[in-house]
């Protein structure tokens, strides 16, 4: 069986450049190949790579045209035209159609971009009839739109290494549908959804496979970078933010052990940056601060940099944990 997963393209007045290794669908690999090893999994990244395309502004955008009218030199100057970041749809379709995958799997992790992965969705289904499922950030609050559209057959609420591997278990004859967790799919019409159910430990988890993603499609500064997970989920419930609807309301922090040893490999394969893309990274003070300690004795001349552009909770900060940072 293959499995091919997708990160799709996105549309917009700019991107950020340095936050698109897609490392959700690389533990979502090594977790495949790990439980369901007969699996061949590839991972797509039609975000970072192809450059971007000038595209017509949204309707729903049109009125920023009178506040925008001209590219000037001003911050402002941002929202003066609308741009395609990555691979046309309709280049996505035909090589999908090329890989002859049994399963397509197509991250939405920012609901500003869900149509772009409704779209590569879209594409694929009208060229080849396969299966698709979607998952993500999105998906786990609005799964039954996402559900609803017709070339979406299943969606993941939640995490998703477990739902995931049951899924292509379940494809593979061994397991009912219905005994997926966090799965959503159709019979008869109907909307139906598994409960989502706990996902492996953290530590449990392989490493991310990152084997299709070469060192140097990701950088900062001219420097390889890699996304790493320390830690799933924030105790916190901030107005703003949507974590607790995707990894739950309880902080899961690996062993600091596990952490070392995935940053001694990412440093053999060639990454010199890391951005630690946790939600609440320094949640676990006494952890975090040994994290510090040890990586001052394993880099002493600052061969790895490591930033952190994601989750850091002012209510876990002191005068001490910002000085190991630093």
């Amino acid at each position: 069986m293959k499995v091919v997963l997708i990160q799709p393209p996105v549309q917009d007045f700019y991107e950020t450049e340095i936050r698109l290794q897609p490392i959700g669908l690389s533990y979502l690999k090594s977790a495949v190949q790990m439980h369901v090893p007969e699996t061949d999994v590839i991972i797509k990244d039609y975000h970072s790579g192809y450059g971007r395309k000038t595209i017509p502004l949204p309707a729903e955008l049109s009125y920023l045209k009178d506040y925008y009218p001209v590219a000037d030199k001003s911050p402002f100057s941002l929202f003066h035209q609308y741009y395609h970041f990555g691979a046309s749809f309709d280049l996505i379709a035909a090589e999908i159609r090329d890989l002859k995958p049994d399963l397509v799997g197509i991250s939405s992790l920012f609901t500003p971009y869900f149509r772009e992965a409704l779209e590569a969705a879209r594409v694929i289904k009208d060229l080849i009839n396969i299966p698709i499922v979607m998952g993500g950030p999105h998906v786990s609050e609005a799964p039954e739109a996402v559900l609803n559209s017709s070339s979406v057959d299943y969606v993941i609420r939640g995490e998703g290494e477990k739902p995931l591997v049951e899924l292509v278990r379940h494809l593979h004859g061994l397991i009912q549908l219905q005994d997926v967790p966090g799965l959503g799919y159709k019979k008869e019409s109907t909307l139906h959804f598994n409960p989502v159910k706990d996902n492996y430990r953290v530590d449990q988890l392989p490493f991310p496979d990152l084997s299709d993603s070469l060192p140097a499609r990701y950088h900062i500064a001219g420097k390889p970078l890699t996304f790493m997970i320390t830690s799933r989920g924030c105790p916190h419930h901030c107005s703003f933010c949507s974590v607790n609807m995707t990894f739950g309301d309880r902080h899961r922090r690996r062993s600091v052990n596990n952490i070392i040893e995935e940053i001694k490999q990412r440093y053999q394969e060639g990454y010199r940056v890391i951005d630690f893309e946790d939600d609440n990274l320094t949640y676990h003070k006494d952890d975090f601060r040994e994290l510090c300690q040890r990586l001052m004795k394993l880099y002493p001349d600052r061969e790895m940099e490591f930033v952190a552009m994601n989750g850091i909770s002012y209510m876990s900060l002191d005068e001490e944990i910002l000085e190991l940072m630093f």
